[in-house]
């Protein structure tokens, strides 16, 4: 995986990337502690706007409203 905030060339390493985050099955931070699931999902969202930019398509969350952690 690569260091979070980092950009992808193409899509194929965004896409390997977001691969091995979800195939992951031991989710932990650098110091150990487990992540929280919204550090997991934080971690897939990074890559799939990053697949949206290099894909042209980044008006799909833009567009979106942003929502706060304590919305649902």
């Amino acid at each position: 995986m690569k260091a979070f905030g980092s950009d992808f060339d193409n899509v194929k390493d965004a896409l390997g990337d977001l691969i091995d985050i979800v195939e992951a099955h031991d989710f932990r931070n650098e110091d150990g502690t487990l992540m929280s699931g919204n550090d997991v999902l934080e971690l897939v969202s990074e890559d799939v706007y990053q697949i949206a930019d290099l894909l042209g398509l980044s008006d799909l969350y833009l567009d979106q409203p942003v929502k706060h952690d304590n919305e649902k």
